[in-house]
């Protein structure tokens, strides 16, 4: 008998050989981008290639791929079963092309290249990702029983201006104060001016601005700059508004001296922003509170409405070759 794992597996094969049997190599198929952030924007096209595995001279009817763009909106049914019970979907896009006609599959990995537009129009929405409102796109790719599907991630230069501001800066001040009364009466005389130096943000900007305390008659614990997403979205045949918080930054802690100017940089963060947008049935944006904490326990704020936006894409100073002296040394 084998006297080791190597010779019992050794002896195990020779035995499926003897009877006829031989090993089957499974069958995948996987959707390779070009580029490895998978960040594509709008009026791009979507490269890569559709690679099968394990299908060495096997026949193969047609190679289809479909660039799939949609909106999810709503909110969890209780209890649900189906995860997406609860949300609907708006197609925003959906293009296919055939990558290849039926034939053969050659010896070894087979490779099928892949290029689709993605139309640059106010309904290429970019990609995010919320609580109740989602914007996904993916790539789908069928060859007879074999299906695979990757998403990807669109981002649209020039998106996200809004009706009101257009693409103008917007700067705006803001008083919070605050005095006792038959609802606070617990709080103190205070008063605190400030200015967010542009509401109208784009999304790789800094959100930048300052404060300045003028009185306050109770002792701070804290000073804060708050961004909460505001998704608006059809549920249930109405329209329902959720605001949630995606950074909290703490600009000042404890009393800071009246007068003095407190500087606001906010960076956006990449995984929980994105341009706003708005439709008939789901729309996203942004806004920025100013939150003060009091050591009695009692919390005021000021909310500062915000738009934003992708930049325009930046013109390329392309230099012709031609024009461009070239000198050689030797060495």
């Amino acid at each position: 008998p084998p006297s080791s794992t190597l010779d019992r597996s050794s002896a195990a094969s020779d035995v499926y050989k003897r009877q006829g049997f031989e090993k089957v190599k499974e069958m995948s198929v996987k959707i390779l981008f070009t580029k490895v952030s998978k960040i594509y924007y709008a009026g791009e096209n979507v490269t890569g290639v559709v690679r099968v595995e394990g299908a060495d001279g096997k026949d193969h009817g047609a190679v289809i791929a479909t660039l799939k763009g949609s909106i999810r909106y709503g909110s969890k049914v209780k209890d649900a079963k189906d995860k997406d019970e609860g949300f609907k979907f708006s197609t925003i896009l959906e293009s296919t092309a055939k990558l290849a006609e039926s034939g053969k599959y050659p010896p070894g990995n087979s490779d099928f290249s892949f290029s689709l537009a993605i139309p640059k129009n106010e309904k290429i929405y970019e990609s995010y990702k919320g609580v109740h409102i989602a914007v996904n796109y993916q790539l789908e790719v069928t060859i007879d029983e074999l299906k695979a599907a990757e998403l990807f991630y669109v981002n649209t230069h020039g998106f996200g201006y809004g009706d009101k501001w257009g693409k103008e800066k917007r700067p705006s001040e803001f008083v919070l104060q605050a005095a006792p009364s038959e609802k606070m009466p617990n709080i103190s005389r205070f008063l605190l001016v400030g200015k967010i130096d542009n509401v109208n943000v784009a999304v790789d900007d800094p959100l930048t601005g300052y404060i300045i305390l003028k009185e306050t008659g109770d002792s701070i614990v804290s000073i804060e700059t708050q961004l909460v997403r505001v998704e608006k979205y059809e549920f249930q045949g109405q329209m329902h508004v959720d605001t949630t918080e995606i950074q909290n930054l703490q600009i000042a802690d404890g009393n800071v001296p009246l007068g003095l100017e407190i500087p606001i940089y906010t960076i956006l963060p990449r995984y929980y922003c994105c341009a706003s947008f708005d439709s008939p049935k789901a729309s996203l944006n942004f806004e920025t509170n100013i939150i003060v904490l009091f050591s009695s326990g009692v919390q005021i704020g000021q909310n500062v409405e915000m738009r934003v936006h992708r930049k325009e894409k930046p013109a390329q100073n392309v230099q012709s070759l031609t024009s461009t002296p070239v000198s050689y040394t030797h060495l």
